[in-house]
């Protein structure tokens, strides 16, 4: 009998808040059978400065796990090293960093012993688990090339990119949560997926990790809806990059959810290229929070292999899913290589002007290493992109300099923090209180001075900007 720990991080000041992560979830579901393995999950919340990593390191040591696996996001990296580093291996304990960080950064500062995988790891990790339980060293562990269907680059180990979901288990259902002895799940709030990878080729996208769909089988998917129904889970944000990956999928997942768990809050993203009558009629009848679709641009000069749109669909379907008074998000990209700020107005103008979305959101450009974009950061020819080599944030291209690029955040900010601030709501499918872009873009030029003109501006600055400007706030 081997121990093995998950930890799942998470920050309790997050409106999307769950404290047991997807991922560690699905990899527990897999190797839940195996008898020769007790495993649990160790929940660390970022935000609670009382669970210091000291704190956290002092458990893990007096557990005595024989494997002990730790996620690498952006926001955990510095974390789950320190953690690595205060383990004690006098048990031989294994420990594994698996996350879409381990691809983009450096390795060479952790202990030292650690096995670094990128990818789809449910296989893999089960294939770890019975190679402990054998009693194999983690000194072999580490000298093997391949393991599972991993194959071993330097320090890494590489899950081959189209391989299938591997699952056994269903999630939410009471036997899944005893054998982990999870008494305290969150009903209020959760994270589903049904699909993985995306049949779009957006060149910034990092859902690239796999360039075809993989979806879990529709009795695997039902049951699990039920199973959150029966749970009594307020509120999912499924989280595949598009709902089910195809149309047909996605409208059969909102006839399960219609079916299993009506009274539960969905938010979803979704492709205008997907929505046809149908597609409308069956998110109606869901119970949806909100849609993300993501526009991204309108602009021309930003090439199509980066973001290719197709501007008439988004014009003939995006108004009629307003006026069906479901509450969705148009999602812009700040930063696109071959976008300026004139360009940019010109997408927010057109996303106001032309589909009178519910909300609006504009995300700084983040260009990570794994996605074809990368291929133009610091690039010698004419087609350019300079970087935060930490943030892998944009921060000028061979568009706009470094200036314009923090006006252009600064400008997005402010006017989707504004344009959300107001009481907009669709009543007998008719837009009321829409307000007026060149309104919105007047009152952000006459704000804009109240915060310093050298910095990026924080979406939630804006926020708290707007709430405290009367007769601008609701």
């Amino acid at each position: 009998m081997i121990k093995v720990r998950l930890l799942s991080f998470y920050n309790s000041g997050e409106a999307y808040c769950c404290k047991y992560s997807l991922a560690s979830l699905r990899l527990a579901a897999y190797v839940q059978d195996l008898d020769e393995i007790e495993i649990s999950i160790e929940t660390v919340d970022c935000a609670n400065q009382e669970d210091s990593v000291a704190q956290i390191i002092e458990r893990l040591n007096l557990e005595q796990a024989d494997l002990i696996g730790i996620s690498a996001y952006i926001w955990t990296w510095e974390m789950a090293k320190q953690i690595s580093h205060g383990l004690m291996r006098n048990n031989g304990v294994t420990v594994l960093i698996g996350g879409p960080e381990v691809i983009n950064r450096s390795v060479n500062d952790w202990f030292g012993d650690e096995i670094f995988v990128y990818g789809e790891g449910e296989k893999l990790f089960r294939e770890l688990c019975l190679l402990k339980e054998s009693g194999i060293t983690n000194k072999q562990l580490l000298e093997m090339g391949e393991i599972s269907n991993a194959k071993r680059y330097g320090k890494k180990y590489i899950v081959e990119k189209n391989c299938d979901i591997f699952y056994k288990s269903p999630i939410f259902f009471d036997e899944f949560f005893k054998k982990l002895k999870i008494t305290d799940y969150p009903t209020d709030f959760s994270y589903y997926e049904a699909t993985r990878g995306c049949p779009y080729k957006c060149g910034y996208c990092g859902h690239k990790v796999r360039s075809k769909i993989a979806s879990f089988d529709d009795d695997f998917i039902n049951a699990e809806i039920e199973y959150i129904g029966k749970l009594g889970i307020k509120e999912v944000f499924i989280i595949d990059p598009i709902l089910g990956g195809t149309p047909k999928k996605g409208k059969r997942i909102l006839e399960n959810f219609i079916k299993y768990a009506p009274d539960t809050e969905l938010t979803a993203y979704l492709r205008p290229e997907y929505l046809d009558d149908e597609y409308l009629e069956i998110l109606s009848r869901s119970n949806i929070k909100e849609l993300r679709i993501g526009v991204q641009t309108v602009n021309e000069n930003v090439p199509r292999w980066i973001r290719d749109n197709d501007i008439n669909k988004i014009l003939n379907t995006l108004p009629k899913l307003t006026e069906t008074g479901i509450g969705w998000r148009a999602e812009l990209i700040v930063g696109l290589p071959g976008d300026n700020m004139d360009g940019l107005k010109n997408s927010i103008k057109f996303i106001l002007k032309e589909v009178h979305p519910t909300f609006i959101h504009a995300y700084h450009l983040t260009v990570l290493p794994e996605t074809e974009l990368y291929s133009m950061v610091d690039n010698q020819g004419d087609k350019w992109i300079k970087i935060d080599p930490v943030k892998f944030r944009a921060l000028e291209s061979y568009s706009y300099s470094d200036k314009e690029m923090i006006e252009m955040v600064r400008f997005a900010s402010m006017i989707t923090a504004l344009y959300n601030s107001y009481a907009y709501k669709i009543e007998n499918k008719t837009l009321n209180n829409a307000p007026d872009y060149e309104k919105l873009e007047k009152i952000v030029n006459d704000n804009l001075f109240a915060f310093q003109e050298d910095k990026f501006l924080h979406y939630s600055e804006c926020v708290d900007y707007w709430k405290h400007v009367k007769q601008y706030s609701t």
